[in-house]
Protein backbone atom coordinates (compact mmCIF):
# COMPACT_ATOMS: atom_id res chain seq x y z
CA UNK A 1 0.00 0.00 0.00
CA UNK A 2 1.16 3.55 -0.84
CA UNK A 3 1.72 6.08 2.09
CA UNK A 4 0.64 9.83 1.66
CA UNK A 5 3.72 10.91 0.65
CA UNK A 6 4.20 8.44 -2.39
CA UNK A 7 0.97 9.47 -3.39
CA UNK A 8 1.99 12.88 -3.77
CA UNK A 9 4.67 11.89 -5.70
CA UNK A 10 2.78 10.08 -8.26
CA UNK A 11 2.74 13.84 -9.66
CA UNK A 12 5.00 15.24 -11.73
CA UNK A 13 6.34 18.06 -9.20
CA UNK A 14 4.82 19.29 -5.75
CA UNK A 15 3.86 22.47 -7.73
CA UNK A 16 1.68 20.45 -10.22
CA UNK A 17 0.56 18.61 -7.24
CA UNK A 18 -1.02 22.15 -5.41
CA UNK A 19 -2.04 23.15 -8.84
CA UNK A 20 -3.98 20.03 -9.78
CA UNK A 21 -5.48 20.41 -6.27
CA UNK A 22 -6.10 23.87 -5.65
CA UNK A 23 -3.76 24.75 -3.42
CA UNK A 24 -2.31 28.02 -3.26
CA UNK A 25 0.62 27.70 -0.80
CA UNK A 26 2.39 25.28 -2.76
CA UNK A 27 5.03 25.18 -0.35
CA UNK A 28 2.03 23.19 1.89
CA UNK A 29 2.87 20.59 -0.01
CA UNK A 30 5.78 19.88 1.26
CA UNK A 31 4.28 20.46 5.15
CA UNK A 32 1.85 17.37 3.98
CA UNK A 33 5.21 15.51 2.48
CA UNK A 34 6.85 15.66 6.02
CA UNK A 35 3.99 14.94 7.94
CA UNK A 36 3.25 12.21 5.93
CA UNK A 37 -0.61 13.42 5.57
CA UNK A 38 -3.07 15.15 3.32
CA UNK A 39 -5.58 16.87 5.22
CA UNK A 40 -8.75 15.30 4.40
CA UNK A 41 -10.38 18.37 3.16
CA UNK A 42 -8.04 18.20 0.00
CA UNK A 43 -9.27 14.13 -0.89
CA UNK A 44 -12.45 15.58 -2.96
CA UNK A 45 -10.38 17.59 -5.40
CA UNK A 46 -7.03 15.49 -4.83
CA UNK A 47 -9.51 12.42 -6.11
CA UNK A 48 -10.92 14.78 -9.00
CA UNK A 49 -7.38 15.56 -9.99
CA UNK A 50 -5.91 12.07 -10.36
CA UNK A 51 -8.79 10.99 -12.22
CA UNK A 52 -7.71 13.66 -14.68
CA UNK A 53 -4.64 12.27 -14.68
CA UNK A 54 -5.19 9.07 -14.64
CA UNK A 55 -3.98 8.31 -11.16
CA UNK A 56 -5.51 5.57 -9.34
CA UNK A 57 -6.69 7.23 -5.99
CA UNK A 58 -10.07 6.56 -4.51
CA UNK A 59 -11.15 8.15 -0.99
CA UNK A 60 -10.76 4.22 0.42
CA UNK A 61 -7.14 4.34 -0.42
CA UNK A 62 -6.91 7.13 1.08
CA UNK A 63 -8.36 6.16 4.17
CA UNK A 64 -6.50 3.38 3.94
CA UNK A 65 -3.03 5.26 4.01
CA UNK A 66 -4.06 7.68 6.74
CA UNK A 67 -4.50 5.14 8.64
CA UNK A 68 -1.31 2.83 8.54
CA UNK A 69 0.38 6.20 8.21
CA UNK A 70 -0.97 6.76 11.94
CA UNK A 71 -0.50 2.81 13.34
CA UNK A 72 3.29 3.10 12.07
CA UNK A 73 3.97 6.64 14.22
Amino acid sequence: MRTPTEIIDLWPSADQFARDIGLENKDYVRVMRHRNNIPRVWWPDLIKAARRRKIPVTKEMLRQVHEQARESA
